[in-house]
């Protein structure tokens, strides 16, 4: 079993049991799950550029409209669902793809 994909189950298990709660962070939860079937921008099949540097990532194969978070950035507050934003962290290896 992939590590993206056990890390997958872990997750909507964990929100499953948090979306019972009625707080802000159980809220958050059942939006996640409910967004996690649904690939929108393409971050589902984008998974393997995790772990990349950006040596090898090759922006003209990355879905229109993607945006690239270099190191110290911030991917700011609002997100567009339609649009894959790649996370670059130290060593400028890609550590997240998502939508948003």
């Amino acid at each position: 079993m992939s590590r993206w994909f056990a890390a997958t189950c872990l997750g909507l298990a964990g929100a499953f049991v948090l979306s019972g709660c009625d707080t802000e962070a159980g809220r958050q939860a059942q939006s996640l799950a409910r967004n996690m079937g649904s690939d929108s921008c393409g971050a589902v099949r984008n998974q393997n550029l995790v772990g990349r540097t950006t040596e090898l990532l090759n922006v003209t194969e990355l879905p229109r409209n993607t945006r690239v978070v270099p190191v110290g950035s911030s991917a700011g507050a609002i997100g567009d669902e339609r649009r894959m934003t790649v996370i670059i962290g130290s060593g400028n290896v890609v550590t997240r793809v998502y939508c948003g």
